[in-house]
């Protein structure tokens, strides 16, 4: 729904390209979550879903929602990040696209840790710029970095559990709702 709602409102004004991307970014945040933890996309492909397609859904909607989100934090705070990085970070995830959509998963998935790192680094890019923005005064900065924080617990909390073999699954669903939510707000 809220993934939906914000694409239906985008035909009706088009001129607002916040609401078309942040409508993209949770349908692609969806689709990225589902194929991490329940992969219930899969299950209409059949009950036996290739892991090959199964990979290329999963770093697809990862390279895609990656290159909303920063689309939609310059849209939503124009002038504050710098165009040239929005730009490089864009042209990486559309790189990425374009790696997983030619290639077979035992050749994309050897570029895992370049995406991590571009990630990560746009990441702190984004977070650091929105800090300033936030020390000026302006709340709705504040309300992105707490779901930048939240997204970081749950990416903490994800990597410990894959080195412990514990699951955290209501701290990654109610991580990943404040995050997805916070632009809205």
């Amino acid at each position: 729904v809220r993934g939906t709602s914000p694409v239906s409102s985008f035909l009706v004004r088009p001129r607002e390209k916040e609401t078309l991307l942040f409508g993209l970014f949770c349908l692609a945040q969806a689709a990225y979550a589902d194929m991490t933890g329940e992969r219930l996309l899969l299950q209409l492909a059949g009950t036996d879903t290739p892991w090959e397609l199964a990979m290329k859904v999963e770093y697809l909607t990862w390279f895609g929602s990656m290159g909303l989100y920063a689309a939609l934090v310059d849209q939503l705070f124009p002038r504050l990040l710098h165009g040239r990085a929005v730009r490089g970070f864009l042209a990486a995830c559309v790189a990425g696209l374009l790696l997983v959509s030619l290639t077979p998963a035992r050749v994309f998935t050897q570029g895992v840790f370049i995406g991590q790192a571009v990630g990560v680094g746009m990441g702190l890019y984004m977070a650091v710029s929105i800090l300033r923005a936030a020390r000026r005064g302006r709340r709705d900065a504040k309300v992105l970095l707490v779901g930048m924080g939240l997204f970081a617990v749950v990416l903490t909390t994800n990597l410990l559990a894959f080195y412990t073999d514990a699951t955290q699954r209501s701290v990654t669903a109610f991580g990943l709702l404040g995050f997805v939510l916070s632009p809205a707000i």
